[in-house]
């Protein structure tokens, strides 16, 4: 059994965004501080759409300055395209969430673009993302909607639904390195008895293994890419990939945390985001036991 259940709250964007009368802004941060009062620590609190669109997120980024203010929250937004990354990123959000769809017509009705398009449109979103330092970099979230079935086109083909979970392996790579990046500097700057922790055996021992443990998967995630590319059978390399790579990314968020000490609680830290974000790569697109359901049919079993 896993050892907590992370919820994340979308109804104050999904369920509103269509709602004709629009919410007013203090409403709707009276419903924001109501949700933390109860416990819930994760909100997307809007979208950042162009007004004309969706009237009701005319008012992103009051809602998004003032959300930043409540204590203990994880701020997230969901952003169509890099423009809406780019107000997310100078408002300071903590997440941004991107949605494409597996389903072709269902992507093409829901954000009017091609399946290709909106994951061409992901890749400029993490390049920009980038060139944003470390500690101000808000984390990035990708979900594939309909990999489970299509109100437009019906079942969605198995193979289909592996391509797209072996982009998001890469994503598991990039958080693992990032946590890694991370972990290593703090190491340097930490000091303790006289000298950096970097040069305490038992620091080294866990920046070791993370270094190739991450090597390893990324190795592995470039398999599966060259196999697709080759028009051969990825479907074992690509749900190895997804496995690995999201194991990887909670366990070596997991093991920054812990070189920070204390530190990995702080939300002036990036390992703290990383930590909490790294656990739906082993759940969206695909969770692990999946996966492990795919490898073994792979294989014959």
């Amino acid at each position: 059994m896993p050892e907590f259940i992370e919820v994340r709250e979308v109804g104050l964007r999904d369920g509103i965004q269509n709602i004709k009368t629009v919410v007013p802004t203090d409403l709707k941060l009276a419903w924001i501080k109501a949700e933390v009062a109860a416990g819930v620590r994760d909100i997307e609190v809007c979208s950042f759409v162009p007004p004309k669109l969706l009237p009701q997120f005319a008012d992103a980024e009051e809602v998004t300055k003032r959300a930043l203010q409540v204590p203990g929250l994880t701020v997230a937004a969901l952003m169509p395209n890099l423009k809406g990354a780019e107000r997310g990123a100078a408002l300071g959000v903590h997440r941004l969430d991107y949605v494409v769809s597996v389903s072709e017509g269902h992507n093409l009705n829901n954000v009017r673009r091609s399946t290709a398009e909106s994951l061409a449109d992901l890749q400029r979103i993490a390049d920009f993302l980038k060139t944003i330092p470390a500690d101000k970099r808000p984390r990035l979230l990708c979900g594939l909607a309909t990999s489970f079935g299509c109100t437009i086109e019906g079942n969605v083909p198995h193979d289909r639904v592996v391509n797209f979970a072996e982009t998001v392996a890469a994503m598991g790579v990039g958080l693992a390195q990032g946590a890694l990046d991370e972990a290593l500097k703090y190491a340097k700057e930490r000091k303790a008895f006289g000298q950096p922790i970097a040069k305490f055996q038992a620091i080294q021992a866990k920046l070791a293994d993370m270094s190739t443990e991450i090597e390893a998967a990324r190795l592995l995630t470039y398999k599966s890419a060259i196999l697709k590319d080759r028009g051969e059978n990825f479907t074992l390399a690509a749900a190895q990939a997804k496995l690995k790579t999201g194991r990887l990314a909670v366990r070596a968020t997991e093991e920054a945390v812990q070189i920070h000490g204390g530190y990995g609680y702080i939300e002036e830290y990036p390992v703290c985001r990383f930590y909490r974000d790294a656990k739906i790569l082993t759940i969206g697109e695909g969770t692990d036991e999946v996966q492990q359901m795919v490898i073994a049919r792979a294989l014959g079993a």
